[in-house]
């Protein structure tokens, strides 16, 4: 077999590759995220709207029989007795039920079209596409139910993608940069390679560590490609640009633990800042702060303790990243427990075959991007 001509970079050109690659994982990763993170805030807000449609006057009737029938009861039970029954329903004697509407004090009335209405009606979509489900208010009518059914049918799905785009996404990005900047990848190199540089026996063990199965003409590919003295070597700078391009979580030899390490520190970080968060806004004693905390980011959702109105939507907003933190958590233990070798070393395949082709069929492929 014919020796492919070698690429010759300098240093400088080397350095410039390494974060023009990164700048463009991040960009495309972010592009994809961003996108599928808005396509479900949308579709919630949709899905929201739409049934709210069919359970806002509901409720609105369902509140006035509620609040007439407890200001009966209220002149027939002396104080205690009535504020001991209150204790064992979850509406509120003067506002009733407040899921898809607001209710105006000044006015007496409950309306469905203010901000709070139509961010409650979209915290309830949230609540099905996530599976927190609290159940402090649901759908009652048949079309309120049809519609909640489909809103669980299509945003479900898509929540998942979105939570595992942005769990991969945020590993993604820090550990390239812990990478790069703790010289993890050089530590590599200097444990399995000689003189600080892998030749083609040392790159082949690399890959066989990593039960990545990779064939010699491949291996020869990634030197001339990647070796950029042609020294027919990789050092600590082409071996990082080649692994952060073709996303070889080869940084796991060095650091074995340190997804699931950064996982925990965030799910730990995020379940601190959203249980203060409650306890100063929704005044709830520390320990429930807690207790709603887990409950909600693991998407259990027990309803026993829930947000009012007026926090309702921003405490949505905060789940729909906390669960993304747990996705994370998840994604990061489940890899640790099991390696997925078949499909790891499938997919790296055809992205080098795929790119060995196109240097075929157009030579000046080899340089693209390349300054």
């Amino acid at each position: 077999m014919a020796e492919a001509p070698k690429i010759t970079r300098t240093m400088s050109v080397r350095s410039l590759n390494w974060e023009k690659e990164f700048k463009h994982l991040f960009v495309l990763g972010c592009e994809t995220t961003i996108g599928l993170m808005a396509l479900l805030m949308a579709s919630i807000f949709v899905f929201g709207a739409i049934i709210q449609h069919y359970e806002a006057d509901f409720e609105i009737e369902s509140n006035k029989e509620f609040t007439t029938l407890m200001s009966r009861i209220q002149a027939n039970l002396t104080a205690e007795d009535f504020t001991l029954l209150l204790k064992y329903t979850d509406r509120d004697v003067v506002s009733g039920r407040e899921g898809f509407t607001h209710y105006i004090p000044e006015d007496g009335e409950w309306i469905k079209n203010d901000v709070a209405a139509i961010t409650g009606s979209a915290s309830y979509a949230f609540d099905l596409c996530s599976t927190i489900g609290y159940g402090s208010f649901t759908a009652e009518t048949h079309g309120g139910r049809a519609w909640s059914l489909v809103c669980i049918i299509v945003c479900f799905p898509l929540a998942v993608l979105a939570y595992t785009r942005f769990a991969n996404l945020l590993f993604n990005i820090v550990s390239s940069l812990v990478i790069k900047s703790d010289n993890q990848l050089g530590k590599v190199v200097e444990k399995y390679g000689k003189d600080g540089a892998l030749t083609h026996v040392e790159i082949h063990e690399i890959f066989r560590i990593l039960e990545i199965k990779i064939t010699e003409e491949q291996i020869d590919h990634i030197l001339n490609k990647h070796d950029a003295n042609g020294d027919g070597k990789l050092d600590a700078d082409e071996f990082t640009e080649f692994c952060i391009k073709h996303k070889i979580k080869v940084g796991v030899l060095a650091r074995p633990y340190f997804q699931v390490e950064f996982a925990v520190a965030v799910f730990f970080l995020f379940s601190i800042f959203y249980t203060i968060l409650s306890f100063l806004l929704l005044d709830f004693t520390f320990y429930d702060s807690f207790y709603f905390t887990i409950v909600t980011i693991s998407t259990v959702g027990l309803g026993d303790i829930v947000p009012n109105q007026t926090y309702r939507g921003l405490f949505s907003l905060f789940a729909f990243f906390g669960i993304g933190f747990t996705a994370l958590l998840l994604k990061a233990v489940v890899d640790k427990m099991y390696d997925k070798t078949d499909f790891k070393s499938t997919h790296f395949r055809k992205r080098l075959n795929s790119e060995m082709r196109r240097e075929e069929l157009d030579p000046a492929v080899a340089d693209e991007g390349e300054i």
